[in-house]
């Protein structure tokens, strides 16, 4: 309530049981609301407070940006923020705005001050930066800066006050690592003892040395000096080198050569930030027609990806990932089919390219790496796609293109042609295009720039696919039909020969199960057929219907002074977000008594490092209601090895019928709420014997374990019938096998791992 304005709310809070269960009721009195007006500083010279008041009232570059000076061709003259990558970077909000609810939380105001702080450094006042920092000396002459906001019906003030604040810092002192290249260093940089510093300046200087290519590594710290006396306060910057020794050293001119395969990061770094689209089209000479294209790969960075196997062919047939959703496109007519994607967030994919030092037989080698990240962000405004490509290419990497691995370099023109064993690249030294790659078993690449490829590659390969196949009503029942049609297969054996071609044998997924695979595609089609999955439309219709509303509905920005969570990858990330949705699902489809409620509860606060997450532990190893498919689940999927002993060995004591089928209750109640209740009793109608016992030994270790429920559900007059009777068929598949089957998995899991330094006297006994 004070974020969004109500400095004087109050909350209280209390507990009313009741027959469904205790009920939290808060009765809030949530006062007046006020808005943002003006800001009012004191103690700061006039140029920096008017720097200040803009700052806060402006959106601003996130820390870690560089500034980038622009002149364009039409006069205009500005400063541009990138990232590592050379991309753009999402501008931070502004902290004031004057006509909005004003933010009277505590964790805003620290926002503030930590901004305050920032732009300070970056006017070089680092001495006066401090007194924003807790714990500060607070004497009678020392530093102080007061942040706070004054309650006013005309609209709240922003109030900073800072006191006896010192001048910005002095550089005093430069020492370069090794000291030989200090005169260079120094020239290059731009910088002398004596002149202003600031930590725009520190930046600066970092991307100068590392845009030069010279440096495997290069660093510069800034160490603040107390003032002499009477002086201002000084700066001591230290700039730490590691020189690539195959290049001139920094104030020698790189060669022609050289400039132009450093021109190629430019290029590339300015397609993927700009409107153009990079084309990657190749072929193969295995290929039916070599002299045609096999693939292409369209990367638009705001737009979307996609992937073509034989562009422009009438067998073309693509892959993408656009503002609609991630689509499928099939040839001749065959259909298309659109999954919509979340419209908050996007997955970044960064390629990066460095080099990295060896020692081999006393001699250092400098080898090219490439490493590909991926994290989940929010989507910035002018993204369209779920999906993007980037890259840090490190200026040194591209140098060492031409010196490690004994390059053959000629020139045809004004066109450089690098001649190595792993390729032979063809690059514009004018532009720094990097123009073809040719690969040692003949795959040839062309590479191009080019605006609107991509949307009209894909408008093309959708004309040339036909009807739309996707049922927005019927998700599931249209996937499934799309999916298993045979116009897929092929398709889907295009684009795996097409991105295969680019290595040293084509890739042919669906060989080795094609039989397999069409027999359940076979059965899938007919349960769709039968309207086995209409319930299961509806629930994804109605999940969609709600995403859609949340992403267009206002959001509460709830504040927390709560430390953010480590990094992760971006499937932890995902599998974090949803977590707490998952929670909730399952605690209304099969109630919060339930064990899958209870399982995605103790998972979502363990994945947040919460500490309840050791109280939910105990209370579902204790619960008397969980029975062995519960506590198999929970070891199945714990991360920790004493977790899983644990539920293991509590699952050997519930062993029982009772306790089988209360856990399988609350698993149907899951199933009947998303609608697969109905589509899995028929699929399993389905299933002669020999399919039955290759899906036991694949699921459960056991040939046998799966007839009995399959026996027991084909004997059924109809699925209806089935499915009336599916409690009495499950309790038959618990007593002739299930139970054994059970009791095995969960002895495997509770029996201590064993080393061969220490093998265990007495093996589990089995059931």
């Amino acid at each position: 309530m004070q974020r969004e304005g109500f400095a004087a709310a109050r909350a209280v809070a209390r507990i009313e049981p009741s027959a469904a269960g205790d009920a939290i009721v808060i009765d809030i009195d949530q006062g007046a609301r006020q808005v943002a007006g003006g800001i009012e500083i004191s103690g700061f010279p006039d140029e920096l407070a008017g720097q200040l008041r803009s700052w806060l009232k402006s959106q601003r570059p996130p820390p870690a940006a560089v500034p980038q000076s622009v002149d364009s061709d039409g006069g205009w003259s500005g400063t541009r923020w990138l990232d590592v990558g050379g991309q753009p970077v999402r501008m931070e909000p502004p902290l004031w705005t004057r006509g909005q609810p004003a933010a009277f939380d505590p964790p805003h105001l620290e926002a503030i001050r930590v901004a305050i702080g920032r732009l300070l450094r970056e006017q070089g006042y680092f001495a006066a930066a401090k007194a924003l920092d807790k714990g500060s000396a607070r004497g009678a002459d020392a530093p102080t800066i007061d942040v706070s906001i004054r309650p006013d019906p005309e609209g709240a003030v922003l109030v900073i006050a800072g006191a006896h604040l010192p001048p910005p810092s002095i550089l005093t002192r430069i020492d370069v690592t090794p000291a030989a290249l200090t005169g260079a260093t120094q020239a290059a940089l731009g910088c002398a003892v004596g002149q202003r510093v600031t930590e725009l300046n520190r930046l600066a200087w970092q991307e100068t040395l590392r845009q030069s290519g010279r440096f495997l590594k290069s660093g510069v710290k800034f160490k603040e000096l107390p003032p002499e006396a009477g002086g201002a306060p000084g700066i001591a910057a230290t700039v730490n080198l590691e020189a690539y020794p195959h290049v001139p050293p920094l104030g020698k001119p790189l060669s022609r050569e050289e400039e132009a395969v450093l021109r190629v990061r430019g290029w590339v770094l300015q397609t993927l930030a700009n409107e153009d689209d990079l084309v990657l089209t190749w072929r193969t000479p295995t290929a039916a027609d070599p002299s045609h294209a096999t693939g292409e790969l369209i990367v638009a960075t705001r737009e979307g990806v996609l992937l073509t196997a034989l562009p422009g062919s009438p067998d073309a047939c693509g892959l993408a990932v656009s503002e609609d959703g991630l689509g499928w496109f099939l040839p001749h007519d065959d259909g298309w089919f659109q999954l919509p994607l979340p419209t908050r967030r996007r997955l970044t994919v960064n390629v990066a390219l460095f080099l990295a030092e060896t020692v081999h037989t006393g001699r250092h080698e400098y080898l090219r790496r490439y490493a590909v990240d991926a994290h989940i962000e929010q989507r910035p405004r002018d993204a369209l796609a779920a999906l993007a490509i980037t890259a840090r290419i490190e200026p040194v990497a591209c140098l060492a293109f031409l010196h490690e691995g004994d390059p053959a370099v000629t020139w045809e023109g004004d066109d450089l042609v690098v001649d190595r064993a792993d390729m032979t690249t063809r690059i514009d030294s004018r532009t720094g295009r990097l123009m073809s790659v040719t690969l040692p078993g003949g795959d040839h690449i062309d590479i191009d720039a080019a605006p609107g490829r991509f949307a009209t590659q894909l408008a093309a390969l959708r004309a040339a696919a036909g009807p739309n196949q996707t049922r927005p009503e019927a998700l599931v029942s249209s996937g499934i039909e799309f999916f298993t049609g045979t116009g897929l297969a092929t398709a889907a054996e295009r684009l795996a020969d097409a991105t295969g071609s680019l290595h040293a044998a084509p890739v042919s997924m669906l060989a080795a199960w094609q039989n397999r695979a069409q027999a359940i595609a076979d059965k899938l089609q007919r349960t769709v057929a039968a309207g086995g999955f209409a319930a299961a439309d509806a629930a994804v219709a109605r999940a969609v219907t709600r995403a859609t509303v949340a992403a267009s509905s206002p959001r509460l920005a709830v504040p927390s002074t709560a430390p953010p969570l480590p990094d992760a990858d971006p499937t932890t990330l995902l599998a974090r977000s949803a977590a707490p949705w998952v929670w909730r699902w399952l605690e209304q489809a099969s109630g919060r008594d339930s064990w899958p409620a209870a399982l995605a509860r103790l998972g979502t606060l363990a994945a947040r490092h919460d500490s309840s997450a050791l109280w939910e532990l105990t209370a579902y190893l204790s619960a008397e209601r969980f029975g062995p498919l519960a506590y198999l689940t929970a070891a199945s999927v714990s991360p920790l090895p004493s977790a899983t002993l644990s539920f293991a060995a509590r699952g050997e004591q519930r062993l029982t019928a009772d306790a089988f089928q209360s856990d399988c209750d609350a698993a149907l109640a899951v199933l009947q709420s998303c609608g697969l209740d109905a589509p899995l009793v028929s699929l399993f109608r389905t299933l002669d014997d020999e399919e039955a016992t290759r899906l036991g030994a694949a699921v459960f270790r056991d040939h046998e374990c799966v007839l009995p429920l399959v026996h027991a559900l084909r004997d059924s007059d109809s699925d209806a019938s089935a499915r009336a009777t599916l409690s009495s068929a499950l309790g038959q598949w618990w007593s002739q096998s299930l139970e054994r089957t059970l009791a095995a998995a969960l002895s495997r899991r509770a029996a201590p791992l064993q080393t061969a330094e220490a093998p265990n006297p007495t093996p589990a006994a089995v059931r």
